[in-house]
């Protein structure tokens, strides 16, 4: 029994030691406490002396600015009493004069500086839209800036001579209005007395005869017709060329190789579904491809054919090579309407192996940029330009020209 109560006896006594160890603890967190606490109190203490005297300190400067402020007021005061009161005494010196001009406004300086201003604003002007302006919009700007020379000009046509057989059906051109462009020819003497009626006529003669004056020892046998853009007219000018050298007795053949966007059947009528690419990349007879018009015997035509997904790879083959090199031989010019330069290399491809590149721009639509970068990379590729068309110029004397013709036909019946 005995054991038993010692036993309970130790546990009471653990438990209670247990209690006061943590009663002990919870003390000693409070005191540490209350020390820290009690440590602010004292510092706040110290520093209420410096405050209090920092609080005198203000109030005297305080008290001493109001009392200057005070006396700075009396002395405005005083001293405005004074002021009305004395009377300042004055007398006129010398009686003033009147200016024989007025000093204000001057007229002649006002007017030269105006002419000066103006003179400034306008050429500022000028200059400011010039450089918005990226076109070109006369032959000598375009002359001066490419350094080339021009080959021909087409005058923008106001009536054009209808055809009457199915290659003289309506065809686009330039961008708002729809000509009936004439047809192929069908002899030289038929040709002149289109030509007496029309001046986009006797351009086409103008640049036609350019081109095979430009090398007397070497004379023009194949070239490519393109543009730095599309829209400048570069089929048009391919197909109307290759009519003109046609009607004059040349034996010409006309290629579409435009592979990206094929028109010369399109503005003639032509079936596309074999041509060009179907011949380099079949095995297919040049006979069964070819276009003659029997109005023109002189012209042979070959159209783009299917597009292929790769032009450019059709253009650099062997078999594209040696049809060039027969065509030149075969003919007495071979055009190809090549597709526009910028962005893209099929031109580039072609242009070493024929005579030489003719450039048609279109006055007042060709950017000069595009432009500008089309010869440039011509000439690093060192791909010789034998020129430039300028498409779309309005010839002062086209009026002039067309009433000389009139007059000049009508003399037989007089």
């Amino acid at each position: 029994m005995l054991p038993l109560l010692r036993q309970e006896a130790q546990r009471v006594l653990g438990i209670k030691l247990a209690e006061a160890t943590t009663q002990i603890q919870i003390l000693e967190v409070r005191s540490q406490a209350l020390a820290q606490a009690q440590g602010q109190v004292d510092q706040q203490v110290k520093q209420l002396p410096a405050l209090a005297r920092r609080y005198s300190d203000l109030q005297r400067e305080l008290q001493i600015a109001t009392e200057a402020l005070n006396r700075f007021l009396s002395n405005r005061q005083t001293l405005q009493v004074q002021a009305a009161q004395t009377e300042i005494p004055w007398q006129v010196i010398e009686a003033p004069l009147r200016a024989e001009a007025p000093i204000s406004p001057n007229i002649p300086r006002n007017l030269i500086l105006g002419v000066f201003a103006s003179s400034l604003l306008g050429m500022g002007a000028a200059l400011f839209l010039e450089k918005l302006d990226n076109v070109y919009h006369s032959l000598d700007d375009l002359k001066a800036r490419t350094k080339l020379p021009i080959l021909g000009t087409l005058p923008v046509a106001k009536e054009l001579v209808q055809g009457s057989t199915p290659l003289g059906q309506a065809v686009k051109w330039f961008d708002t209005t729809v000509w009936r462009l004439p047809t192929l020819l069908k002899s030289p003497a038929e040709w002149d007395g289109y030509s007496r009626s029309s001046s986009f006529l006797e351009a086409l003669r103008v640049l036609n005869t350019n081109i095979q004056l430009l090398s007397s020892d070497r004379p023009i046998r194949s070239l490519i017709i393109t543009s730095a853009m599309p829209g400048d007219g570069k089929s048009t000018v391919s197909m109307y060329l290759a009519q003109t050298a046609a009607a004059m007795g040349k034996k010409v053949l006309l290629v579409d190789a435009d592979l990206r966007k094929p028109q010369i059947h399109k503005r003639l009528h032509l079936s596309n579904e074999l041509g060009l690419s179907n011949l380099i990349s079949n095995n297919l007879p040049v006979s069964q491809l070819l276009h003659r018009p029997p109005s023109t015997p002189g012209l042979t035509i070959l159209t783009a054919g299917q597009i292929p997904p790769d032009p450019t790879k059709l253009f650099a083959s062997k078999k594209m090579q040696d049809l060039m090199e027969k065509s030149q031989q075969t003919y007495d010019l071979v055009i190809y309407d090549a597709p526009p330069l910028v962005g893209l290399a099929d031109a580039s491809i072609l242009a070493p192996r024929t005579n030489g590149l003719i450039l048609v721009t279109k006055i007042g639509q060709t950017d000069r940029a595009a432009l500008t970068q089309a010869l440039d990379n011509l000439k690093l590729s060192q791909i010789p330009v034998l020129g430039i068309v300028a498409n779309g110029v309005k010839h002062s004397f086209e009026s002039y020209n067309s009433d000389q013709y009139q007059y000049k036909a009508a003399r037989p019946n007089a």
